[in-house]
């Protein structure tokens, strides 16, 4: 009986040893919220790479270049245009010999400068003085050094078959055409072709037609040569056979008056319309 309360004395001793351990230590208080997950982890792997741009930028295309227009052909006479209305002429200026007359006197073409008369040739158009300006007379170069003119229409070699070859058509008509250019370098320069004679004016030798075919030849050459624009007026009067006919003229050179409208007309279509070189009115 003794053994019995002593052992249960024992037990009562551990208990109240591990209830006063308890005591001292207490439990924290019961949180009822769930735990939050933990954060994950950075990765350790490197960031993604941009990737790297071409060695070469792709070319950039050009713009298309416009192409040039092409080139005036001065050989060529001017071709037809739409017409123009004679106030085309109020700055123009026209130069040449009895014929140029007529279109003058006969037509309603006013132009600023008429600097023409009869006989007028390749040396005379320089040497003789029968224009009366500022009190004085002058001779066709010397008017072109008082006024400006935008145009300038020449007329010559009619008074020039009789004595001068072909040759030497050419070349007189070079010199003179520089020496206006000189006096007139804005000037556009229209360079007429001779007309024909009648097959009874060519007859008689001088005035041939077969010659005048060879003069307006070299005029071809001059105006590829010099730039200047070529009005084909032979071809508005030649017949099948190259020759003036008869019923458009009083002597077998000079035209009757109706026949010059058809030079005026012819002028007023076939123009340029621009500075030095593009096809009129275009």
């Amino acid at each position: 009986m003794c053994a019995f309360f002593l052992t249960l004395a024992g037990s009562f001793a551990v208990v109240s040893r591990t209830l006063a351990a308890a005591a001292s230590h207490p439990s924290p208080p019961y949180d009822s919220r769930p735990t939050p997950a933990a954060a994950p982890s950075p990765s350790l792997s490197a960031p993604p790479t941009a990737s790297a741009p071409p060695a070469t930028l792709p070319p950039v295309p050009s713009p298309t270049a416009t192409p040039a227009p092409p080139a005036y052909d001065y050989a060529v006479p001017v071709p037809a245009s739409q017409a123009v209305s004679l106030d085309w002429f109020s700055d123009a200026a026209f130069l040449g010999d009895s014929r140029t007359e007529g279109l003058l006197l006969y037509t309603k073409v006013r132009p600023a400068g008429r600097l023409a008369y009869r006989g007028m040739n390749l040396q005379t158009a320089r040497s003789k003085a029968f224009l009366p300006i500022h009190g004085k007379r002058l001779s066709a170069l010397e008017a072109l050094q008082e006024q400006r003119f935008s145009k300038l229409y020449l007329g010559l070699g009619l008074n020039d078959l009789g004595w001068r070859s072909p040759e030497g058509f050419y070349l007189q008509y070079a010199q003179l055409i520089d020496q206006i250019r000189q006096l007139q370098p804005q000037a556009q320069i229209y360079l007429q072709t001779l007309l024909p004679v009648t097959s009874r004016k060519s007859n008689e030798g001088i005035f041939t037609n077969a010659k005048i075919t060879a003069y307006n030849q070299k005029l071809q050459l001059l105006a590829q040569q010099k730039e200047l624009f070529l009005l084909d007026i032979w071809s508005q009067f030649a017949d099948a056979s190259g020759t003036l006919p008869a019923q458009e003229s009083s002597d077998g050179i000079h035209l009757f008056p109706n026949a010059y409208e058809k030079w005026l007309s012819y002028l007023q279509t076939h123009t340029v319309a621009f500075d030095s070189g593009k096809e009129g009115a275009p």
